[in-house]
């Protein structure tokens, strides 16, 4: 079996900071929180006492914690965003796009 080159498959463009900002946005949490919910995790801090801390269940914490990590330069984008108790817009991520 011979495999073929595919020439015409074009790599994906780098998403823009506002495009990978957006990709964390949900109406029950906004940048301060998940800045917080970061720093906390560098301190190791367990989730459970984060949770306290956020007035939210330990398995809520830790799921918004994984999400967060997988987003290159997370901390960086929060700031640049503001970190503010707002909750993220979901309006906002669509115009972005």
């Amino acid at each position: 079996m011979k495999f073929r080159a595919f020439k015409n498959l074009s790599m994906p463009l780098p998403k823009t900071d506002a495009e990978r900002l957006a990709e964390i946005f949900h109406p029950a949490w906004c940048s301060a929180d998940d800045y917080y919910l970061l720093q906390a995790k560098k301190q190791n801090k367990h989730f459970t006492y984060i949770a306290g801390e956020l007035n939210r269940r330990r398995i809520t914490v830790e799921q918004r914690y994984h999400r967060l990590r997988a987003v290159k330069n997370i901390e960086t984008l929060l700031e640049d965003y503001g970190l503010t108790d707002m909750r993220y817009c979901l309006d906002v991520a669509v115009a972005a796009e």
